[in-house]
């Protein structure tokens, strides 16, 4: 519980509901912009901790209050310290969260063989305990992960979990979110996926939801995500696609938001509109290593600058996208070399465990001296007879005299 999380509370003075809140806060804390007294109060929280299950607790939350930041560095590092203290403890879905979220941090980082490494924690970690609230909450990071890593497919059930599961108003509002996300990259990248869910999450985000950023930004976005797709035009000019939250937002979320704006501009033949918006959201979404937006960023670019007639920039826009996509395809190929090489070294590795075994139960089985059972095999090959007959009979033969056959010639021959 949050009250379990500071046990001492010498270094802040603080009653139960504020300890709550410390906790449960950090989830609204990472879709705004302006989160300093906040964290400072986490930050205080984490130098008292004394547990170090309470401490890792806290740097987990510290870390998904601050995933909306641009460097992502810093913040994985917060989430694998968070995922070491857990490690082993009685917090196996906390432990499987801050994996999964530290996995998708290090990716977005640039750190991928770290990224699959943690995303592989996550899926032990959850699988030892999937039952488990917290566990659920790991389900839906590792939707967000496997969307980041191609996996669309899988991330597309885990998400579709999250959501259907998800119970607490904060936590099904994150599900959606991610749900949506999942669902839009997945269409946009040609992967046959029902674009029901997306409507579902659109709906609940725009009217459920009591959080002004999530009701005022996410929601309208994915909601205009939707029109896109279906290429509805009615609803795009219906939408409230404001910027007066904007600012107010975490700069990704903030970042993603003007893209989507600007899709709509774009769509609706307003390009010198789209252009102002892109120009504003690449900065972040190139310092955030959203590599899926920022390549849809510089191709929404390109066309707009196309239709205006700017056709030099036009061309800088399609070549920085053929750039940014051949990053990607190194990087995703780099990644796919290093997991076969490391799925080779485990194969080798294998069989040759296989083979040391094998040898160690002929050595156990077999007498090195005669070839024939030993004593222990004997063992086994009784129990066996007893299951299977339920008597056994033993015959005994004594040689007279054969030590001399062994002093004559030796015990190899005899």
């Amino acid at each position: 519980s949050p009250a379990r999380v500071l046990a001492s509370r010498r270094a802040i003075e603080m009653d139960d509901e504020e300890i709550a809140k410390l906790v449960e806060g950090a989830r609204a804390s990472a879709i705004v912009a302006d989160q300093h007294d906040f964290l400072a109060r986490l930050d205080a929280a984490i130098e008292a901790a004394d547990d170090p299950t309470d401490r890792g607790t806290l740097l987990l939350n510290r870390a998904i209050a601050r995933q909306g930041q641009m460097d992502p560095q810093e913040t994985a590092d917060d989430c694998v310290r968070a995922f070491e203290l857990l490690r082993g403890g009685s917090r196996p879905g906390d432990t499987a969260l801050a994996a999964a979220i530290a996995a998708a941090l290090k990716h977005r980082a640039g750190r991928v063989d770290e990224a699959i490494d943690l995303a592989v924690e996550a899926l032990v970690a959850a699988e030892s305990h999937p039952t488990s609230e917290e566990a659920a909450r790991a389900t839906n990071a590792r939707a967000a992960l496997c969307a980041l890593l191609n996996g669309f497919l899988v991330a597309y059930d885990l998400a579709t979990t999250a959501f259907d599961t998800a119970t607490e108003p904060s936590r099904k509002a994150v599900a959606a979110s991610t749900a949506a996300t999942v669902t839009i990259e997945a269409i946009r990248a040609g992967v046959d996926v029902d674009i029901d869910l997306l409507r579902r999450t659109a709906a609940h985000l725009l009217e459920t939801t009591s959080d002004e950023v999530a009701r005022e930004v996410i929601g309208p976005g994915v909601a205009a995500e939707l029109a896109l797709l279906e290429e509805d035009v009615e609803t795009m000019r219906s939408l409230r696609l404001r910027e007066v939250l904007v600012d107010v937002a975490s700069p990704r979320l903030a970042a993603w938001y003007r893209m989507v704006v600007a899709s709509v501009e774009r769509f609706l033949g307003h390009h010198e509109g789209a252009i102002e918006l892109l120009d504003r959201a690449l900065p972040d979404l190139i310092g955030g290593g959203e590599h899926f937006n920022l390549i849809r960023a510089y191709e929404e670019r390109s066309h707009a600058r196309r239709a205006v007639g700017a056709l030099d920039g036009a061309l800088d826009a399609a070549l920085e996208l053929a750039r940014v996509i051949r990053h990607d395809q190194v990087d995703q190929l780099g990644r796919l070399a290093t997991q076969i090489s490391a799925r080779a070294d485990l194969e080798v590795a294998r069989v040759t465990l296989h083979r040391r075994a094998n040898a160690l139960a002929e050595a156990v089985m077999v007498d090195a001296l005669t070839g024939v059972g030993s004593r222990r095999w004997l063992d086994m090959a009784l129990d066996e007879l007893a299951v299977d007959t339920g008597r056994v009979s033993v015959a005994m033969f004594d040689l007279d005299r054969f030590k001399a056959v062994n002093d004559r010639f030796g015990h190899p021959a005899g």
